[in-house]
Parts: structure tokens; C-alpha cells; sequence
């Protein structure tokens, strides 16, 4: 029954994904549920649990916010706005809940991310290292390229 579960949620998170890809300003409606105080204590309640690729791409994102445009600050409040929320389209409390946090993250990421200035990726990846002795910056990188690229191999 749970692999059953796994595999709704799979496909669902799936077809999340490929529209919040094609549409990351979708998310700009979120940015009214992005309190700072709640972004640092959802981090510190899930960081575990929501791993080190959605933790890291949340930091660079907030980090990102000072120097980003105003069209790209509502896309980022309105991603880290979704994760904060508890009650999203995979509540957080659920097996892989936090697949479609990811996904939002990554949408407004790829959508962003020539305009991050590389302060946010060098503060995010301090802070990464003070909460996960393991981290390794390359590693989560290569692993969000990765994705990329079996996105476009999909597409193709």
C-alpha cells in the first residue's frame, strides 16, 4: 500500500513539476505567506527530513533576494512563501512531502538563477556546512544539473 502511495505521489509531484517549470510565476501568489521568522524555524523543524538539495536551493534563493529585480523577488517569495506553508499540494508531514516544495524551488531556481548574484551561493553554502558536516556544495550542484538534464532527455 505504501508503494502504492509512493507512486500517486510520484506521478503527481511529476506533473507539478513540468507545469511549475513551464510557469514559475504561478508561485508569485505565495509571496504573501513569506515571513522571515518562519522561513528559519520551517528550516530548523525540516531541514533533515527535506535534505540537503531543497535546504541549500532555499538559502541561495533567500540569500539572492537584496540584489535580485523586483519581478524576481515576488518569484522568490512566493517559492520559499509555498515552503513555508504546511498544507501545500503534498502536505510536508506525508512520505515525500516535500516533492512539490522542491519542485516550486527549482522552477523559480532555474528561472532566476542568471541573475543570483555569487554572494548567495557562497553565503548559502557557509551556512549549509554549519548544519550538514557532510555537505558538499559540487555534489547538490551536479545533482540539480543532473535533473535538469533527465528533464530534457524526457522532453526529448
Amino acid at each position: 500500500m505504501l508503494k502504492n502511495l509512493q507512486n500517486i505521489v510520484n506521478e503527481y509531484a511529476e506533473k507539478f513539476f513540468r507545469m511549475m517549470e513551464s510557469a514559475p510565476e504561478k508561485f508569485s501568489g505565495y509571496a504573501k505567506d513569506f515571513k522571515e521568522s518562519d522561513l528559519w524555524e520551517k528550516i530548523g523543524k525540516t531541514a533533515t527530513k527535506a535534505g540537503q538539495k531543497l535546504v541549500y536551493i532555499v538559502l541561495v534563493l533567500y540569500y539572492g533576494l537584496s540584489k535580485a529585480s523586483l519581478r524576481d523577488k515576488g518569484l522568490i517569495l512566493g517559492a520559499l512563501g509555498y515552503f513555508i506553508l504546511p498544507a501545500d499540494l503534498i502536505p510536508d508531514w506525508l512520505p515525500l512531502g516535500f516533492t512539490d516544495d522542491l519542485g516550486a524551488l527549482l522552477a523559480v531556481y532555474k528561472s532566476v538563477k542568471g541573475s543570483l548574484n555569487p554572494e548567495a551561493h557562497h553565503k548559502a553554502s557557509e551556512r549549509m556546512r554549519k548544519w550538514f558536516a557532510d555537505f558538499d556544495e559540487e555534489k547538490v550542484l551536479r545533482q540539480l544539473e543532473m535533473r535538469d538534464a533527465s528533464k530534457k532527455e524526457d522532453n526529448d
